[in-house]
């Protein structure tokens, strides 16, 4: 019998290693921070384009390296798991950015 959504719970070992994982993300975003500074001055398309550079990064690793390849390297699975932090610590600083700003409806053209 399948469990509804609402009784579905995460399993412990799971739940620490996400945890560990957004650890992870906020130390890239601390790196970042220190390479390039405050960036608070960026909009959401300064945003879009700079994740779409990550993620293009990201399907660089996965077709250099792991397409038509069943098992690739361990340094090659570091270097994606790498890209995939860079991804997700830009994404948590246009998430920041969107905190900082009063959210009205001219914010967003409406």
């Amino acid at each position: 019998m399948l469990e509804s959504p609402q009784t579905r719970q995460m399993p412990d070992d799971t739940y620490l290693k996400m945890i560990n994982v957004i650890k992870e993300v906020g130390d890239e975003r601390k790196r970042q921070f220190v390479k390039w500074g405050d960036q608070s001055f960026r909009t959401q398309t300064d945003w879009v384009a700079i994740a779409g550079e990550e993620f293009g990064e990201v399907a660089k690793e996965v077709v250099d390296y792991f397409l038509g390849n069943q098992y690739p390297t361990i340094e090659q699975a570091k270097r994606l798991r790498n890209e995939w932090l860079q991804l997700a610590a830009v994404a948590v600083q246009a998430i920041e950015m969107l905190d900082r700003v009063k959210i009205e409806k001219p914010f967003f053209g409406k």
